[in-house]
């Protein structure tokens, strides 16, 4: 009878049976394994010690992105390290994805933001002067968010739970946020923070549903409490300029889209040398992605200009 040898491994990150599973599969490859357990982020390995070790076991774990670590041992995801991985994101052909997703939202802003000036002077004349900083954060968000979901749905390929409600929590967060914060600064905290809230909620679901319904609730919460407190962004700085806060604000939320976007990029990479195969792409058209994120612009412009509680100075806005 063959020697049994028992490993206990500490896991970072193995917070759900999708994690568990993801982790099951690829150990359970290896030739010896006898037996996996999973306790919280704790795995047991029972293997034969003449065919596989503990370490090739941790450096198994590792190649899925999560850290392991047992008595003696501790292997970590390899990566290329934020400089060498941005370095990488511009110039290998691999990541030609990522560089259309900055062109494109780059372009989108710079077009959108003529577009909306010409609507503000011919639709809504009164209201240009007093609306045009706060369109510049709309068109910023519409853009930022429009891209980053434009690069998340371009590849087809099945992902983790933990990564569908990362994305979900995400996407949500930033879109009710900037979308009640810049709403209620011009129609108060009642219609900044519902319209900051279905905002959210949409996109969070949207976003999220990729790895069914703990994705999608992890979107609409994340979209209800964001709309809710970008609503009351404005309220809050009352006695001080709003308008001073709204670029540290939109920055934050950028680098936070920034940094989705760089771990998506470099999952999609593991997925491929793990498949042998690249990723399927069917990205949406540039013209389709311009074209949505007018309409949202548009439609949020007239809510700010003719909303009920509306004092930018058009006629009838209350």
């Amino acid at each position: 009878m063959s020697e049994t040898k028992t490993v206990t491994f500490a896991v970072g990150g193995l917070h759900c049976g999708s994690c568990e599973a993801v982790v099951k599969r690829a150990v359970g490859k290896l030739a010896g394994v006898q037996d996996i357990s999973f306790s919280g982020e704790h795995v047991t390995v029972h293997f034969a010690p003449e065919q596989l070790t503990a370490e090739q076991i941790a450096r198994t774990i590792a190649q899925k992105g999560y850290r392991a670590t047992a008595p003696g041992l501790d292997i970590r995801p390899a990566g290329p390290g934020v400089r060498g991985g941005l370095r990488a994101l511009w110039k290998e052909q691999a990541f030609q994805a990522e560089r259309q997703m900055i062109q494109h939202g780059a372009i989108a802003f710079i077009i959108l933001a003529f577009l909306q000036s010409f609507i503000l002077r011919g639709l809504f004349p009164a209201a240009a002067g007093g609306i045009w900083p706060l369109s510049l954060y709309l068109i910023l968000t519409v853009a930022a968010v429009g891209a980053a979901l434009w690069h998340f749905f371009s590849f087809r390929k099945q992902v983790s739970c933990m990564t569908g409600m990362m994305v979900g929590m995400t996407m949500g967060m930033v879109a009710g946020f900037l979308a009640g914060a810049i709403v209620a600064a011009a129609n108060g905290i009642l219609i900044g923070s519902v319209y900051g809230v279905l905002a959210g909620m949409l996109v969070g679901a949207w976003a999220g549903r990729c790895c069914g319904v703990m994705g999608l609730m992890e979107g609409m919460m994340a979209g209800l409490m964001s709309g809710v407190m970008g609503g009351m962004i404005p309220l809050m700085f009352l006695s001080e300029n709003v308008f001073l806060f709204y670029p540290v604000l939109a920055g934050a939320c950028i680098l936070i889209l920034g940094g989705l976007t760089y771990h998506l990029s470099w999952e999609n990479r593991e997925y491929e040398k793990a498949h042998g195969s690249p990723v399927e792409r069917k990205p949406l058209s540039f013209l389709a992605y311009l074209a949505v994120c007018f309409i949202i612009i548009f439609l949020t412009t007239a809510l700010m200009v003719w909303g009920p509680q509306s004092p930018l100075g058009v006629p009838g806005a209350g």
